[in-house]
């Protein structure tokens, strides 16, 4: 995965950005890959766990998983992709 750091690309390994950032639960609610689950992906930073997503039948079965560890919900960003129903951290 490539950043942006101080104006320069940098790669950053999925391992560095687990020692750098704390892990983000996004929500998507019936993404392209999935389009017939709501799944929760794991971001660190600006990448991605390539590891498969958790998979629910509705927005309120994760939300409620995320909630139950004790995570706090964060709202969308209006530029976020249309699927993404909010984070947690």
């Amino acid at each position: 995965m490539w950043v942006l750091h101080r104006g320069e690309k940098t790669a950053v390994t999925l391992e560095e950005a687990k020692k750098a950032f704390p892990p983000i639960f996004v929500v998507y609610a019936f993404p392209r890959d999935y389009p017939h689950d709501v799944v929760v992906r794991t971001w660190y930073g600006v990448v991605p766990d390539p590891g498969e997503p958790l998979r629910f039948d509705y927005a309120e079965q994760a939300e409620l998983y995320l909630w139950n560890r004790g995570l706090t919900r964060i709202d969308r960003d209006p530029v976020d992709d249309p699927c993404i129903i909010g984070s947690w951290i």
